[in-house]
Order: C-alpha cells, then sequence, then structure tokens
C-alpha cells in the first residue's frame, strides 16, 4: 500500500474539554451518585444510577467516550478489519490509507454520538477537573457537587518510557495513531504486550515494515505460552520484525527517519523507521482527584477496593482500570455493579463475575478463569482437557495457524475453573463456557447443548470425551470392553 502524500484533515466531532459555547449546568443539592471520569465506567455508573430512580452526575475533564472510544476496542477493531481485509485480498491498492483510517474515524465518531445519544436527562454532565474538597463533597471549576455516593471512573494512562531522545524526536501513542494521514513506510513498536501486538499486525497487514521490540523475552508474557507461541509464528510468517528481550536505550535520528537504539547481552543494534509506536503499561489515573482529603487509599497500582468495589471511604467506589486491573472490556460491568452495590447496599461481590480475557490478534487468544491465580494455583487438583482446532473438520482457525481449546476441570469432576482458547474465533468459542461458569454449570452442560456452529459442536464433544475417559477407572474400562465383546458375539 503506497503511502499518500497529503490528507485533508479529519472532519471528526469537535473533540474539545469542553464544547464551545456550552456552560455546566447548576448542581442540584446533592447527588445520588457522581462518576467522576466520563469514560465507558463512569457512563454505564451514572446510567445505572438513573436505572435504580435517581440523580447522578458525570464530571470528565477531558473529553467523552475514554479509552475504549478514542484508542481501546472500538478504533483498534475498526483498524484490524480493515488490516485483514487487505491481507486476505492480498491486494493492498484494493482500499487505501486513507480509507482506512477514515472508516476507523468513522467508527469513533459513530461510537461517542451513542454514548452522547445514550446519556439521561437524569444525568448532569459537567466538564471540568473534578478534585474531592471533603469525604462526600467534589469541587469542579468554581462549583461544589455534594453526593451521597461517588465512583471513581478516571481509567488509566499510557506513560512514556524513560527512553532517552523519545520526547525530542516524537512518537506516536495509542490514541495519536488513529491521526495518522499517511502509512509509515517503516515502524517501530515499542511493547509487545496486546496493545502492541495488535498493533503491530495491523500495520504490517496495510503495508508497513514493522519492528516489534520489547524487554521481555516472549511475545505477549501475559498470555498462556504455548498460546502466544502459536501468535509468534503467525507474525514471523507475516514478516514482522521480532526483537525480543532487546532493551530501547536511545532514540535518535538520521536525517528524516528515526533511530532507535537496543541493547542485549553487551550487544547493540539500530533500527530505522519513519515513525514510533509507544504501546507500554498502562497506569492507573489517580494524581490530583483529593483522595487524601477524601479518606481514599491508593497506590502504585491504583484505588484500593474491597470486593464491593467500595474504597476505604464507604461512600466512595471505584471501577475500571483506575483500580489498577486490566479489564477494559468489561469496565461498564463493573460500574454498574459499583453502581448497585453503592445504591442498593451490597448487591453482588465483584468475586462472583466472570470477566474473559481476549487479545485480538489473528489468531486470537481468548481465556476465562474462576479467580486470576486459578491457572497458575497448584493447590488444585485439575484434569485438563483439550481440544486441537486444525483437527477438527471444519477448523476455526484462518490461514496456516492452528489453535486449540484447552479446558481445566476439578479433579474427577466437570466443574470447570477455566479455559484458554487460540483460533481465528476465540472469543466466540468459549462463549458457552462462560456461560457455564457464570451460572454453576459443568462440563457436561455444554455437552447437551446444541450448537448452529459444527465445528464449535465437535471442539466441545471432543473436550466431553476427554473427560469421559479421564474419570474412568481401568476396572470399568476393562468391564465395558468386555460387555461389548459379549454384545458383538
Amino acid at each position: 500500500m503506497e503511502p499518500p502524500q497529503s490528507m485533508e484533515p479529519s472532519t471528526a466531532i469537535d473533540t474539545d474539554a469542553s464544547p464551545a459555547g456550552r456552560r455546566n449546568p447548576e448542581p442540584i443539592t446533592r447527588y445520588n451518585l457522581v462518576a467522576i471520569g466520563g469514560g465507558t465506567a463512569g457512563i454505564a455508573a451514572a446510567l445505572e444510577a438513573v436505572k435504580l430512580g435517581g440523580k447522578a452526575a458525570i464530571v470528565e475533564r477531558q473529553r467523552l467516550g475514554g479509552q475504549r472510544i478514542w484508542s481501546g476496542q472500538v478504533p483498534r477493531r475498526a483498524l484490524q478489519q480493515a488490516a485483514l481485509q487487505a491481507h486476505r485480498a492480498r491486494c493492498t491498492s484494493a482500499i487505501t490509507f486513507i480509507e482506512v483510517m477514515a472508516q476507523v474515524r468513522a467508527s469513533r465518531d459513530a461510537a461517542l454520538r451513542h454514548t452522547m445519544d445514550s446519556l439521561h436527562a437524569n444525568i448532569d454532565l459537567f466538564f471540568g477537573h473534578a478534585q474531592f474538597v471533603s469525604p462526600d463533597q467534589l469541587q469542579v471549576g468554581d462549583q461544589t457537587l455534594r453526593f451521597r455516593r461517588a465512583i471513581i471512573a478516571t481509567g488509566s494512562r499510557m506513560p512514556p518510557p524513560e527512553l532517552p531522545g523519545l520526547e525530542a524526536h516524537g512518537y506516536l501513542t495509542e490514541a495519536s495513531v488513529y491521526d495518522l494521514h499517511a502509512l509509515p513506510r517503516r515502524l517501530i513498536v515499542l511493547g509487545a504486550g496486546a496493545t502492541g501486538c495488535e498493533l503491530a499486525q495491523a500495520f504490517r497487514r496495510l503495508g508497513a515494515e514493522v519492528h516489534l521490540v520489547d524487554s521481555a523475552a516472549s511475545l505477549l508474557p501475559d498470555e498462556q505460552p504455548e498460546a502466544a507461541a502459536i501468535v509468534r509464528r503467525q507474525f514471523e510468517r507475516e514478516g514482522i520484525t521480532l526483537h525480543l528481550g532487546w532493551t530501547p536505550t536511545q532514540v535518535d535520528r538520521a536525517g528524516a527517519a528515526k533511530v532507535v537504539i537496543v541493547a542485549r547481552s553487551g550487544n547493540r543494534l539500530k533500527l530505522i523507521a519513519d515513525e514510533i509506536l509507544v504501546a507500554g503499561e498502562r497506569k492507573p489515573n489517580t494524581v490530583d482527584l483529593g483522595l487524601d482529603t477524601a479518606g481514599v487509599q491508593y497506590g502504585d497500582q491504583g484505588v484500593l477496593v474491597d470486593d464491593w468495589l467500595r474504597t476505604s471511604n464507604p461512600t466512595i467506589f471505584a471501577a475500571g482500570s483506575v483500580c489498577g486491573e486490566d479489564h477494559a472490556d468489561h469496565a461498564d460491568v463493573l460500574a454498574r455493579l459499583a453502581a448497585r452495590n453503592a445504591l442498593m447496599f451490597r448487591h453482588r461481590r465483584k468475586s462472583g463475575l466472570m470477566l474473559p480475557h481476549s487479545t485480538l490478534t489473528d489468531p486470537e487468544i481468548a481465556s476465562v478463569w474462576l479467580s486470576p491465580s486459578t491457572a497458575d494455583d497448584e493447590s488444585w487438583e485439575i484434569d485438563i482437557h483439550r481440544a486441537e482446532l486444525g483437527e477438527i473438520g471444519e477448523d476455526l482457525t484462518t490461514g496456516t495457524a492452528r489453535g486449540f481449546i484447552e479446558l481445566h476441570t476439578t479433579f474427577g469432576t466437570d466443574q470447570i475453573l477455566g479455559a484458554t482458547a487460540v483460533g481465528a474465533n476465540a472469543g466466540h468459542l468459549l462463549t458457552p463456557v462462560v456461560l457455564a461458569m457464570t451460572n454453576g454449570l459443568g462440563l457436561k452442560a455444554i455437552a447437551k447443548t446444541q450448537f448452529c456452529d459444527p465445528a464449535q459442536a465437535e471442539a466441545f464433544q471432543r473436550l466431553t470425551s476427554s473427560f469421559v475417559r479421564k474419570r474412568r477407572s481401568p476396572r470399568i474400562e476393562g468391564w465395558l470392553q468386555k460387555w461389548h465383546s459379549w454384545r458383538r458375539s
């Protein structure tokens, strides 16, 4: 795909913190709930409060929509879909980079319009910086908002790495990358986590030469190693150059190009590119909120909450990535739970939720676990059941990548502790597992289910067969063989 020389400025929705000419409303005497943050979590919490009959307010410092709309799931999915079309067509002239980014911005604008349309008359929207001035009051500009309950939903940010020369020579972030007007011929991506991998694959499929750099020795270090290895092999097939275990030490310039110097075990390497994309670790937004004044405890990992999502101040709750948890795709679920717990006297515990996780590479990786430590907890006695998707009649994977689904059950029972799948439709494949775990059902209940997708049905039949085989003792197996032998005579 040839990068265009120029592009007209984007006609996207105005993203100013406070739209021109708009004044904040006059606050009421006291709100039932105030959400600090106008992203997915804050809006979901306010809508839940209204649903329960309350009066709510949202305070947003920059722009509505949060990470999900501006740099997360919405634009990344749109970019990946366009890149996948180009990859499958093997004809990059079929769609230009201008058209790709126009589609991405259109999807982002549509999501923002939907968000704006969802706001209720019983929600007051304030633009400005919110700061606690007492345990039950917020200051927004020259206005004071009193509340019975509040939810901190300020999300997280991706700070730039402490890399000499990076700030001076410029770089892209997971948000600003969607403002590109031309495809970088050469792109260096710093960070081989989920965000870095998703963007690296998308830009490679759009025609860029991509170098993916991380000081970690493995791709997607938070995923199951075997699943990450399948993605790594796919990346290598697609021509993404991996520099794993290499640490960036310096950014320089060579003419119009940017140079990243990386080091490993005393060796140095110069990587040259037109753009550098930083896709590192996110940090909770807890700075300058007046949390100490409100009596809210927090640390480097974010705001501290209990199983009800309540902070150390019992009138203030928190939800989303501000709590330091990587549940960006489920911020709305957690926020609604926090709002109900805040207004309905501890409605439900967070630990009762099943929150699946997915990395949107191709092949996709999806997983769900009874608790965050279940997969690595040696105190569990478990059975492992596995089906190779490449052996199923209607392969669930694409291209040459081969995937699998692996299910863990309590030893000797069909109680599901967790599962991992890797394949083109991994998240779809795990849906019945999440449903079963949420409702206390086991593997046998899934096996009884009729699926529209024959490949999905075959995958779970294979898992069930594995479960049945492991439950049979050698004595029972021998008895069954003798009985069937007698029946044949």
